[in-house]
């Protein structure tokens, strides 16, 4: 139900239906992520960090919580981290979009 809820906007809705189930599976690895992006998706941020790490616990070659991670550090301004997960997704072959490598790439010149 979650992924009913969520492209609808009902964002808290999708919440409650993605833990719900989690409680009836703990090791559903999509839902792990997808309660982890749903809550990217208000900007909170310590909790999607726990979600997409117990999902990568789960199946470690599933690329969509590493580069859900990537995501989750980029908007916290961590780019090495960014960096770190994004390429992570894509030696698992998750397609990243090109702007979003420039961008990272940019940010870690400022670093450097």
């Amino acid at each position: 139900m979650g992924n009913v809820y969520f492209p609808l906007g009902r964002k808290k809705e999708a919440i409650t239906a993605y833990k719900k189930a989690i409680e009836l599976e703990p090791d559903y690895v999509f839902a792990c992520n997808n309660l982890g992006v749903a809550y990217l998706s208000l900007n909170e941020y310590d909790k999607p960090l726990t979600l997409f790490k117990k999902a990568i616990e789960i199946s470690l070659d599933y690329p969509k919580p590493y580069y859900n991670i990537s995501l989750t550090y980029y908007k916290m301004k961590k780019y090495e981290e960014t960096l770190k997960y994004c390429k992570k997704a894509m030696e698992l072959n998750y397609e990243v979009d090109e702007e979003f490598i420039k961008l990272l790439n940019s940010h870690r010149r400022k670093v450097e």
